[in-house]
């Protein structure tokens, strides 16, 4: 396998997300490659909705953080679940 052993679970299945912003599908682009990223909340604890809202502990555990929307307030929904097996059946995890 090409992927790192810390991002396929037990049960061999990994997490994609897909992204609708701008900047972040232009990187990916100019990459050729996916980027890893992590999400912006502890699992279990609830999705900020503001930057200042973001955890100490995210905000020094990442090497990078881009500040350009950080006035922005976020009140989409979490992200999306989705299980794909491999016989082709989709289960909404989330």
């Amino acid at each position: 396998s090409y992927l790192s052993r810390h991002l396929v679970r037990e049960d061999g299945s990994i997490a994609i997300r897909l992204t609708h912003h701008k900047m972040l599908q232009d990187i990916i682009a100019m990459l050729g490659r996916p980027i890893v990223s992590t999400s912006a909340n502890l699992q279990g604890k609830p999705s900020p909705e503001t930057f200042d809202s973001i955890s100490a502990e995210i905000k020094n555990g990442v090497d990078y953080i881009c500040y350009s929307e950080r006035e922005k307030t976020n009140n989409r929904p979490a992200s999306r679940i989705i299980r794909y097996s491999q016989e082709g059946e989709l289960f909404f995890l989330r």
